[in-house]
């Protein structure tokens, strides 16, 4: 099956991981409610997996504590409190910070920051908000790449929850966190492209805590409509 008849699919790191980091996401942007039923016929045909590598991703996730196995049922989403959200935020920005030093040491490669950059801009003048979201996923997995941690990387990803949080359940633009995002996101790349690892750790650190504000808000206006 081509990408065209799946444009979901999923390619980068392994497939549980990149199962487990959608799962992730639709929890912290509110559109799998406390409550709802993962269902693995769903993801299988939404993510164009097969059923091994979701299952996988379930049992990954009922052991970090986001999803619990109820009987007779399955998997269902466990309801997080808002400061259980705000922690992993505030963990995963803190890992970043290491991340940035190692990737600094090691090197990135400033055509990609040029490149990646540019297609943020011509992303958000046209309004390509999901294009400006796998932006976002890019320059992590970057610095991700950079560090040549394996072990710090697994950590990273167990709190990651990728994807922008810049819709409600509705799809309803949250237009002014968008436009601070990508400031945020292009001063970030400067700091990268200069190496200033304080510089990019800060920033790193408002983008979570600001995102965590945002994710918890689309939550409550989830279930407010449900």
């Amino acid at each position: 099956m081509n990408e065209q008849e799946h444009p979901n699919k999923l390619h980068l790191m392994s497939a549980r991981d990149q199962v487990a980091a959608y799962i992730r996401k639709n929890i912290f942007t509110g559109y799998f409610a406390p409550g709802t039923l993962i269902r693995q016929e769903k993801l299988s045909q939404d993510l164009g997996v097969s059923r091994t590598p979701i299952r996988e991703a379930i049992q990954q996730l009922v052991s970090e504590g986001i999803l619990t196995q109820e009987p007779h049922r399955g998997a269902v989403v466990r309801n997080l409190t808002d400061k259980e959200i705000s922690e992993r935020h505030y963990i995963y920005a803190t890992l970043l910070g290491g991340i940035v030093r190692l990737a600094f040491q090691n090197g990135i490669d400033k055509k990609d920051l040029t490149h990646l950059r540019q297609v943020m801009k011509d992303s958000f003048d046209h309004r390509k908000f999901q294009k400006l979201s796998e932006c976002d996923t890019i320059l992590h997995e970057l610095l991700l790449e950079a560090c040549n941690n394996d072990e710090l990387k697994k950590l990273c990803m167990k709190y990651a929850a990728k994807g922008l949080s810049i819709r409600t359940k509705g799809d309803e633009i949250n237009a002014d966190y968008v436009r601070w995002l990508y400031e945020q996101e292009l001063a970030l790349i400067d700091a990268m492209e200069e190496k200033d690892a304080p510089t990019a750790s800060n920033i790193l650190m408002n983008i979570e805590m600001r995102s965590a504000e945002v994710q918890i808000e689309n939550r409550k206006k989830t279930m407010s409509e449900s």
